[in-house]
């Protein structure tokens, strides 16, 4: 029996109560969903205007992305259930509904990713976050489209085995031959959720210190102070202990000052006093501590440690000058001499005896 054949014996076998009927079914079901996808998507959208969640906004999407197709096989499936249909015709509704429910699983995935994306875009607007996240989004709809793909010739009821199988090993291979690509990218990914450091901080990498130019999916642009622009791979930048500078909150100084070894023990237990006066004279500091910490052959040495409250380097280099230049004033008016290299000579006039 041919398509036509099966047509027409599906309209014998139905009288027309039955058709009108499931055109009654199909139209309350379709017009219900469309009615109650509309309301949903509206009142939802207004709730999602209020707040700065993710969630209402990728639920919004969901609704938006809810297509009239699979609507549509939903309306015919529930309209099929008042008529008899041949076999073949059975199958048929079956493999349209399967396939409209498989594409629409794959759209409301597609659309939750999406809404995902680009809500972290928007509160992450530098170009390394829009870069890795488009990356991942990306892979993401892949595998959803390929999980989508096999989840539906499963429902058809065809062997996928093969094809899981060919997937898994192709990838293997795949992940083989760019595995240092993929390392670099999901230690960008890393980088730009975890935020060790941004565009335009300072940071130390093995001794190397300079500003972050550029983050990409692979590699990370460094200016060094020098001027040169150092390229690091993502990931062995996430290897290495990494110094971040610009979040310094403040900067800590430690200043050593060497006096002359004659100085007498009531000047040097006035020393750390005029050290702390010294640096409480400066404008944004924080005094720590100052000690005579050393006993040295040509020297007493004095350890002077404080807290710059501005983390900029030049300020720390102007303010220790500052406090170098009021020990030197200080210094001279209590009569106190800095420590300079001696050393002491003693010659005898007459050899000792000898014995044999």
């Amino acid at each position: 029996m041919n398509s036509v054949d099966q047509v027409l014996a599906t309209i014998r076998a139905n009288s027309a109560v039955q058709w009108m009927t499931a055109a009654g079914v199909f139209v309350a079901v379709a017009g219900i969903l469309v009615i109650a996808r509309w309301l949903l998507r509206r009142r939802l959208a207004k709730l999602a205007s209020r707040t700065t969640t993710q969630i209402d906004d990728a639920v919004v999407a969901l609704f938006g992305a809810t297509n009239l197709l699979f609507i549509a096989a939903i309306a015919l499936q529930a309209a099929a259930g008042a008529l008899t249909f041949p076999a073949g015709a059975v199958r048929a509704i079956r493999v349209v509904t399967l396939i409209a429910i498989a594409l629409q699983l794959g759209l409301w995935g597609r659309a939750a990713i999406r809404a995902i994306t680009s809500g972290y875009i928007r509160r992450h607007p530098d170009g390394a976050s829009r870069t890795a996240v488009r990356a991942v989004g990306f892979i993401a709809l892949v595998a959803l489209w390929a999980f989508v793909l096999v989840a539906a010739l499963t429902s058809l009821g065809y062997d996928v085995t093969a094809l899981i199988a060919g997937l898994g090993v192709g990838g293997i291979a795949i992940a083989l031959a760019l595995q240092n690509v993929l390392g670099d990218l999901f230690a960008a990914v890393s980088i730009v959720v975890d935020k060790p450091f941004v565009v335009g901080e300072t940071i130390d990498v093995d001794g190397q210190v300079g500003t972050v130019e550029r983050i990409g999916l692979k590699t990370t642009r460094v200016r060094a102070l020098q001027g040169e622009e150092v390229v690091y791979s993502n990931a062995d930048l996430l290897k290495v202990r990494l110094r971040n500078y610009t979040r310094m909150r403040e900067r800590r100084i430690l200043m050593t000052v060497s006096v002359a070894p004659e100085t007498s023990s009531a000047t040097l237990a006035r020393i750390p006093g005029m050290m702390r006066e010294v640096v409480l004279a400066q404008p944004n500091v924080r005094f720590d501590r100052a000690h005579l910490v050393r006993l040295a052959n040509a020297s007493l040495d004095f350890e002077l440690a404080f807290f710059s409250l501005d983390p900029d380097g030049n300020v720390g280099l102007d303010l220790q000058q500052a406090v170098y230049l009021g020990l030197l004033r200080r210094f001279e008016v209590e009569k106190v001499g800095l420590a300079y290299p001696t050393r002491v000579i003693i010659q005898r006039t007459e050899l000792p005896p000898t014995t044999n």
